[in-house]
């Protein structure tokens, strides 16, 4: 957690230094009725600046994603009406099959979110499928460069050369436009 402070013009803006980030293989389950515990809220002070969550394995069958392709998914919407009334925005989603990356905001530090990109690494049956692979939202922050990464990547001890090969491979083909950080890993 970064505790810098940026100048913005005349004006010294702290950076967002508050980051709520969640991972979960949901296992192809209905996001629950109530997910306060989950986002911390309960406890919570209020004062998180950002939400990130990475899911895996959420419903993909050829039903349900075109569904999801005409309407918002029900994990994002079940995020969007739990944190909305707190003032977070959806700044970003990436969606891959199974896998889904969200990030939210307040409001008020939308005006210091530059640059934001998305990008999708399958790596299921040698690339092809996107059961397995990597999704990632890119940013500036207050003029810091951040990149949030979710994998969802093959199990078991016996798979961890496949899980290391195919983690590297995500790392090699995700590449951003335009920025002076264009690897995952170029980023602060």
């Amino acid at each position: 957690v970064c505790r810098r402070q940026v100048a913005v013009g005349a004006y010294v803006t702290p950076f967002p230094d508050r980051l709520h980030i969640i991972t979960w293989n949901v296992g192809s389950a209905m996001p629950p009725d109530d997910i306060t515990t989950l986002l911390g809220l309960n406890v919570g002070d209020g004062n998180t600046d950002m939400y990130i969550i990475g899911l895996q394995e959420v419903n993909s069958m050829i039903n349900k994603r075109l569904k999801d392709v005409l309407f918002t998914d029900q994990w994002s919407e079940v995020c969007m009406e739990r944190l909305s009334p707190f003032g977070y925005v959806l700044v970003t989603s990436q969606r891959m099959q199974g896998l889904l990356l969200l990030v939210f905001a307040k409001y008020f530090h939308l005006p210091f979110l530059r640059g934001v990109q998305t990008e999708t690494t399958r790596t299921g049956l040698g690339g092809y499928w996107g059961n397995k692979g990597g999704v990632s939202a890119r940013m500036t922050v207050f003029g810091h460069s951040i990149c949030f990464l979710n994998c969802h990547l093959p199990a078991h001890m016996e798979n961890h050369e496949e899980r290391m090969e195919d983690f590297e491979s995500i790392l090699q083909q995700q590449q951003f436009e335009g920025q002076a950080a264009t690897g995952v890993l170029d980023h602060e």
